[in-house]
């Protein structure tokens, strides 16, 4: 397929510039679910970003976001000088047969359980989970922001603005 043709088969995606997620993320959703669908088969070479993004009347940058994270999760390589191909191994592919692999017939053996310390992390939030219900001290990545000197702080900024 030549570029002029994918660029026309891609063309046909539709981005909404009203919907609530940005374009890039549009336009992943669509090479993805494209690569998914089998519509883009493994080793199909996706169009050049400028000629994508000029398709679409977007910015190049969005296209370029769209195919960083679309390598980024390994749906597609990059072949320096070549260009962009889709993947012969998909990610979901690649979960799948893991899973697949890492049954064990029933019978063979104990059913294994967590120790208590297994139970213990199993009960924990997620540190990209939900919000606590209630403020802890030493969380992870949270800094203490009650503790911060804003007042210190600002007198600093200050005199350094004043002062360049």
């Amino acid at each position: 397929m030549s570029d002029g043709s994918m660029v026309a088969t891609l063309v046909d995606i539709q981005l909404d510039s009203s919907a609530g997620l940005p374009r890039y993320r549009q336009l992943y959703d669509s090479i993805r679910g494209s690569i998914l669908a089998g519509r883009l088969r493994a080793g199909a070479r996706l169009p050049p970003t400028r000629a994508l993004a000029s398709g679409l009347g977007i910015s190049c940058n969005t296209v370029l976001t769209a195919y960083a994270q679309l390598l980024a999760e390994g749906y597609v390589q990059g072949v320096v000088g070549s260009g962009t191909y889709v993947a012969y191994t998909l990610p979901d592919d690649v979960l799948h047969a893991r899973a697949r692999a890492s049954r064990v017939p029933q019978g063979t053996q104990a059913p294994r359980t967590l120790s208590r310390r297994g139970l213990c992390f199993g009960s924990m939030a997620s540190p990209g989970g939900a919000a606590p219900r209630e403020v802890r001290a030493f969380r992870v990545a949270v800094p203490a922001l009650d503790a911060f000197p804003y007042a210190q702080w600002g007198r600093l900024m200050a005199r350094r603005w004043r002062r360049p």
